[in-house]
């Protein structure tokens, strides 16, 4: 009989823990703005962030230093680090570098909501992003309004 109700005991325990981790993993969009240095400097040394480079819009799911999917005023990046490996995953596009950006924001069958990114040079990547719709769009929409105006900056430079 003991044994039973420690058994129990030890399986809610369990599901407690399990739900307050779920809890704190939930999804955030964030302005650059509230990163801190020491978040600031980790994206710098995994090579996605230069030190005249403003982060505008983060998003994240564990935290900054496992996850990363972000929006600067030079380029969009994507980046999963989660077993000390600075090599996991990492990818990003300067903005004339991108022939192709568009948003699946259907989130279907338990895939989250991407933005898919073409580069001119033939590789492609996605960002992850997840919040409410409005979010979501202001994300994207920033990241296409950096893209159209470096196709008219590349236009303006080939002019001269």
């Amino acid at each position: 009989m003991t044994i039973q109700v420690d058994n129990i005991l030890i399986k809610m325990i369990s599901l407690f823990l399990l739900f307050i981790f779920l809890i704190s993993c939930s999804d955030t969009i964030v302005s650059g703005n509230t990163l801190d240095s020491e978040d600031l400097n980790y994206i710098q040394e995994l090579g996605l962030l230069d030190k005249n480079e403003k982060v505008e819009l983060f998003y994240y799911t564990i935290s900054p230093k496992t996850t990363g999917n972000f929006i600067t005023n030079k380029r969009i990046a994507s980046y999963l680090q989660y077993d000390n490996n600075p090599n996991r995953h990492k990818d990003f596009a300067y903005y004339y570098q991108i022939d192709t950006l568009y948003a699946d924001f259907r989130n279907e069958f338990g895939v989250g909501n991407r933005i898919f990114i073409k580069k001119k040079d033939g590789s492609e990547f996605i960002v992850n992003v997840n919040g409410d719709k409005k979010i979501m769009d202001d994300f994207f929409n920033k990241a296409r309004q950096h893209w159209e105006a470096s196709k008219k900056d590349t236009i303006n430079i080939t002019r001269k």
